[in-house]
């Protein structure tokens, strides 16, 4: 890759944003908070008036967020210097206290509710104007465009934590291809190595039990090292795993540059990548060898848990 940019914004599940504006002369505030999460997750609050909003809201949010936990909390704004600005709901207060009370005595307790019980429960406040249950309408047109700067800003935050991991996530893809070069080479290394080894040790054997030179020694030696390289060949070659885990480098690079939804394709290549990794290991000639597989297995795990966070 010419650049240790990725030319396709990749969008991470990691986000906050938040907007203000007026419905019907009240104004609110939006704050989205968005996590990693396997699917998309949404939790909504919304002040009593514009809770008909929610079902249009969801949608929106499943439309432009795509996967990910998301929080969105809506309150309303409350302007201190206008003393009319704010009023108890002293009806919906009634109603709180008798349900407690009817909670206390159906459970036994003797304490009875008290006004810092009643404080902690919703809308009990609310503002002078615009406080009346909107229609789902009038809630939605309202709360749509502060919605969109809100979705816009979160977005934009996405986008540049993706960026970051991009970079972050080739960083690691060319220190996995250094390795598998590496690899190679150890695989070159043995493969030269082997012959001489097995020469010895057959000659040491023969050696020890003194087999009588009409066996014809050295031809013995060459048929039985063609029968053990032949065998090593078949069981301990690492050649195949190393091209396929090179092509699956090629793939997961390839695919940061696409447009879309890509984590869940990534976490598939992670998974071949481990694959192979775990097979070259278990055919792995020599210790300098078996390290190297250790390190890979690393930083692939280490590239798995920075994927997770990607939409």
């Amino acid at each position: 890759m010419s650049s240790s940019r990725v030319q396709t914004p990749i969008l991470s599940m990691t986000g906050f944003g938040k907007s203000e504006g007026s419905i019907q002369g009240t104004r609110y505030r939006v704050e989205m908070k968005s996590l990693n999460h396997r699917y998309l997750e949404i939790k909504v609050r919304l002040p009593r008036e514009l809770s008909s909003a929610e079902i249009p809201l969801r949608g929106q949010l499943q439309k432009e967020l795509g996967r990910g936990s998301i929080e969105l909390k809506v309150e309303r704004l409350v302007d201190d210097s206008d003393p009319g600005a704010t009023a108890i709901n002293i009806e919906l207060a009634r109603k709180y206290y008798a349900e407690l009370e009817a909670l206390r005595l159906a459970t036994g307790i003797e304490t009875r509710p008290t006004i810092a019980d009643l404080l902690r429960c919703p809308d009990l406040f609310e503002g002078a104007s615009g406080a009346q249950e909107l229609s789902s309408e009038d809630a939605w047109s309202g709360l749509s465009p502060i919605i969109r700067e809100a979705t816009h800003s979160l977005l934009s935050m996405r986008s540049t934590e993706g960026q970051a991991l991009g970079v972050t996530l080739l960083g690691s893809i060319s220190e996995l291809r250094t390795s598998i070069e590496t690899l190679r080479k150890l695989r070159e290394k043995s493969a030269s190595e082997y012959p001489i080894k097995l020469r010895e040790s057959i000659e040491r054997v023969m050696e020890q039990f003194k087999v009588a030179r009409e066996w014809r020694e050295e031809q013995f030696i060459e048929t039985r090292l063609s029968q053990e390289l032949a065998l090593l060949a078949e069981k301990t070659d690492v050649e195949e795993e190393l091209v396929r885990f090179a092509g699956h480098l090629d793939h997961f690079e390839k695919t940061l540059r696409e447009k879309g939804p890509i984590g869940k394709k990534l976490d598939f290549l992670l998974q071949e990548l481990g694959r192979e990794i775990n097979t070259l290991g278990n055919k792995a000639q020599s210790m300098e060898m078996s390290s190297h597989v250790v390190a890979v297995k690393v930083k692939i795990d280490q590239l798995r848990e920075q994927s997770l966070n990607i939409k």
